[in-house]
């Protein structure tokens, strides 16, 4: 990705924000909570 601070296009907010979101509350953004499950033991690398 060229620019991670990019917002606009398909995505509303920039991917440095979407990942900092996804720390935050577990999505790219709040409304989108809805549609994420809880990551199999596997897929927990980074999370503490």
């Amino acid at each position: 990705m060229e620019d991670e601070t990019f917002e606009g296009g398909a995505n509303t907010v920039s991917l440095l924000q979407a990942r900092s979101n996804f720390i935050e509350f577990g999505a790219c953004e709040k409304n989108m909570r809805k549609y994420v499950r809880e990551p199999f033991e596997d897929e927990k690398y980074g999370i503490d």
